[in-house]
Parts: structure tokens; sequence; C-alpha cells
């Protein structure tokens, strides 16, 4: 599964990369079995798990959750800008024992494209936390605007100071990031082996369809004469004196080769069954660590704009607006308006920093740069 996961081109996530190959009738299953959670990141989180990442090589909790696909990351421009400045610091990288070029490369190939970048901008203050905020530090007020468009389950920061009002985790983020990891690597593993079953599927009945194609085209008594010929082998084994004593006197050696080949196959097969037991375990003790950790409270959406982001940030694809509707109303919100599609259709066109639009589907817009 993890090997799957490395292969993932920048900006693919494996939940993604699934639907995409085995189709969209397999997303609405998928989407019934694994919920994405939703995380909004600040400054001082990003350049401590960049530098984690650099002392260890690998990737960290927080990203392998991302690439997979069961934890969506989200921050703001300015959140972006702030730590590309950070890194291109020398004397700071120092300080934080950071190589300086090192850091801004793993930044972009790793964290870049594992993360959405908003710009909020062009909202009105979206809540009351917001406006106050405004009066303590107008760079925090970006990564505010971001949590209370998207009601994220986890907000990742550390300036409990200034945006301890919107339910942040400071202290343990590191565990929650590694109860993320354990959870994705657990519907990764489900999702791997619904993904083989549904492709080895797709496969046999696209073989055989045309094998079943090819026998129409074949005259029937073709058919007939092979099936005849097949059963005069069969029966000229078993009457033949010299092959019928040949089974007989090696019928203990051909009974122990199938059982040592059956025996070697469960023998391969026991270490890659501990693993999936071990993953399995792990993801069922993260859920319940999630469960039983603190929970962000959800407040519900007031505006279109709000709705339609929170949907948005939750699915695995672009939607068109009425698949938005559904998924809203599925959510339990209802749309008032006389024509939904049509309204929602001019807000989200209105607001072309934060929703883009490709082939009559819409998602949130994105700036790496």
């Amino acid at each position: 599964m993890i090997d799957s996961v490395d292969a993932l081109q920048p900006g693919q996530t494996f939940l993604g990369l699934t639907v995409h190959v085995l189709g969209e009738s397999y997303r609405t299953s998928l989407a019934s079995q694994h919920r994405i959670r939703v995380g909004v990141i600040d400054t001082d989180i990003l350049l401590g798990d960049v530098r984690h990442s650099l002392q260890t090589g690998c990737y960290t909790s927080l990203i392998e959750a991302a690439r997979m696909g069961t934890l969506r990351v989200f921050a703001s421009t300015t959140v972006r800008d702030e730590v590309w400045e950070k890194l291109g610091n020398e004397e700071l990288m120092k300080k934080l024992g950071m190589d300086s070029s090192l850091a801004l490369r793993r930044w972009q190939q790793v964290y870049l494209p594992r993360i959405t970048f908003l710009d909020p901008t062009g909202l009105p203050l979206l809540s009351k936390r917001v406006m106050e905020l405004q009066d303590k530090d107008r760079d925090d007020v970006p990564t505010g605007q971001v949590i209370e468009l998207l009601q994220p389950d986890v907000a990742f920061c550390f300036n409990t100071r200034h945006l301890g009002a919107f339910e942040v985790t400071a202290r343990g983020w590191v565990w929650v990031a590694v109860a993320y990891r354990d959870l994705s690597r657990q519907q990764g593993l489900i999702v791997s082996i619904h993904c083989g079953s549904g492709l080895a599927l797709q496969g046999m009945m696209a073989t055989a369809s045309g094998a079943y194609s090819l026998a129409l085209k074949v005259d029937q008594k073709v058919w007939l004469g092979l099936l005849l010929a097949l059963l005069g082998i069969c029966s000229f084994v078993l009457v033949h004196p010299p092959s019928r004593r040949w089974l007989l006197e090696h019928k203990e050696d051909l009974a122990r080769a199938a059982q040592s080949g059956i025996r070697r196959l469960g023998e391969g097969l026991a270490p890659v069954m501990s693993h999936m037991a071990a993953i399995e375990q792990k993801g069922r003790e993260a859920e319940e660590r999630l469960a039983q950790g603190r929970h962000r409270t959800i407040t519900r959406p007031r505006s279109i704009v709000q709705v339609s982001a929170m949907v948005l940030a939750r699915s695995l694809r672009p939607l068109r607006v009425d698949e938005i509707i559904q998924q809203m109303e599925h959510d339990g919100y209802r749309a008032t308006m006389e024509d939904p599609e049509r309204s929602f259709r001019e807000v989200l066109g209105a607001q072309s920093r934060l929703f883009v639009e490709e082939e009559g589907r819409w998602s949130l817009k994105s700036y790496l740069a």
C-alpha cells in the first residue's frame, strides 16, 4: 500500500487515484466508507514539520496522511509566504538546525503539492472571532478566515494567544497527526484490497466478455467436436492401463506436492497477513484516540460560499453544482432559494479567487505561488 502511495504524482492522492481508476460508481462507495477529514495548518507547525522531515529523510505523519487523501490540509496564502520567507532566511535556518536550500527544496517538492493554499482576502469577515482577531494581529486574520470558511476537523497552530479562540490544536499536535497517519494507513489498506478486487473483477469481466464474443463466432459443431475430444482424452487416461497405473502409483507424490505448495504459500503469506493485522489494529486505536480527543465545534454555514467550501474541502474530486447541493442536503442543510443551482452558480462564479470551474465542475482554488 505504501509503495502505491510513493508512486503518486505531485498533487495526486491515493484515494483520488482510486476513484479515477475504478470510476464514478466507486466514488460513492468510497465516500460512504471513508470520511475525508479537513485540517487547517499555521506557519510554525509547518516549519517544525519540514525540519522533522529533513532530519528523518522520510515523509512526516502529516504529509503521509495528506498523500493518502484521508486528511486534506489547507492553509492561507499568507502562511505559504511566511513559510517561504523563513525557510529562505539562512540565519534563522541555522538556529533551527536546517540547511536553507535543502529546506526550500523539501518545501517545494513535498509540501506545496500536498497543501491547498486559499486566498480569503475577497471575503467579508466571517465571524465575531475574526473581527476580534483583526484588532490583535492582522497577519493571523487569513488563517482565522480559512478556519471559519472550512470548519475543519482540526486546526494545527501554536499561536494560541491570537488563535486560541478558534479551538486550535497546539500541545500534542504531533500525536494527533500520528493518529491521522495510522487511520490513513488502515483506510489505504482497505481501499487497496477493494481496488485490487475491483481491477481484477474488471479484468475478468473484460476477458470473459471478449471470450464470450469470440465463442459466439465459432460454429457450434466445432465446440461439440472439442468437447468430445476432451472427453475422449479423459476417458483414455482412465481406461488405458499404463496411464491409470501411473496415476495410482504417483497419487501420494502428487498429494504431497500439493500439500507442500499450499504450506509454502501459507508461510509466504504469514508475514504479510501479520503486517496487515498490525495496520488494522493501529487504525482502530487511532479512531478511538480521535473520538476521545477534543473536538472542534462545527458552526453551521450561513452562506452559499461557506457551505460550498465545506463540501468541496471534503470531496475527492471537483463537483458539479447539483452535486454540491446534493451533498449539502445530505449533511443536513437545505437550500431555500427558488432556483438553487442558478444561485450557487452565480455566487461561485463571483468568488473567482476562491473557487475555480473546469468543464462544469467546481473546486477550491489553490495558490502554489
